[in-house]
């Protein structure tokens, strides 16, 4: 069976002022405050949090969501609404689908693949890097004149690279969560901070440049719904940056060691 009684609606903002906002739901069109703006437009983690939410109020059950895809075409800047289509299933699968607009201009499409499988294999996942655990990390202070999203983000690197730092490594990893927000991680959670660390790419630069996501591919693992922690380690790498385009790849575990999810990542670059 791949649906479940559909959830009784939260409170629903008509502006959005904070990541939580966005996990809470929203009904009809909402004002979307500059302080969630990532660069030039509302944060990719949050609109695809709204799409996300929107779709699992279908009836959709959120522990068989196996893929999210997502694809940012225009910047959503002071408002935006949420439409979900009847999703697509059968006996084992299901798709839905949602899209962002704002002011009518379609701005973030996204898809999200439902399943399950009676087949038990063993488990497999990534082993965690042998990081310092966050409080043994020292935060760093993503600039908010640059990205003010990044206000709502505690972010403590795990490694010496650091974003325009003119290192040599495309690579950036950190404990991160959001700021002032105890409750675990979890897949809504998972989606906005996947997209939160700044790009990977910049580690090697040294003039700032914007590096707005394009496209976001989540496969998320069992352990983001068991997950007891605010914290998530990213684990983030470039994999080929050329023509101005960047592909990153990215990995999330919960401080435990438990596997949250892969992910891969276009960005492209952009002139302030």
């Amino acid at each position: 069976m791949m649906f479940d009684t559909p959830r009784s609606a939260a409170t629903r903002p008509s502006r959005l002022s904070t990541p939580q906002d966005a996990v809470a739901d929203i009904a009809g069109p909402a004002e979307v405050s500059p302080a969630l703006h990532g660069f030039g437009g509302l944060h990719g983690g949050i609109g695809l949090a709204l799409a996300l939410r929107a779709v699992l109020d279908s009836g959709l059950d959120e522990t068989q969501v196996r893929s999210i895809q997502a694809r940012f075409s225009r910047a959503v800047r002071d408002e935006v609404a949420v439409t979900v289509d009847a999703p697509d299933h059968d006996r084992t699968i299901a798709t839905a689908h949602a899209t962002l607009t704002s002011r009518g201009t379609q701005c973030v499409s996204m898809s999200a693949l439902f399943g399950r499988s009676k087949v038990a294999l063993r488990d497999v996942t990534p082993p965690m890097p042998a990081y310092a655990a966050p409080t043994e990390c020292d935060e760093f202070a993503m600039p908010i004149e640059f990205v003010p999203f990044g206000a709502f983000i505690e972010i403590r690197p795990t490694t010496a690279e650091r974003p325009y730092a003119g290192g040599d490594d495309a690579h950036l990893a950190a404990w991160i969560r959001l700021r002032d927000d105890p409750a675990p991680v979890d897949l809504a959670r998972l989606v906005i901070l996947l997209d939160a660390l700044a790009p990977s790419a910049a580690a090697t630069m040294t003039d700032l440049v914007a590096f707005p996501t394009v496209e976001l591919s989540i496969r998320p693992a069992p352990g983001v719904h068991t997950t007891t922690s605010p914290w998530m380690l990213l684990d983030t790498r470039s994999t080929v940056s050329a023509d101005g385009w960047v592909d990153e790849s990215l990995s999330a575990w919960a401080p435990d060691g438990t596997f949250l999810a892969s992910a891969s990542q276009i960005r492209l670059a952009n002139s302030l």
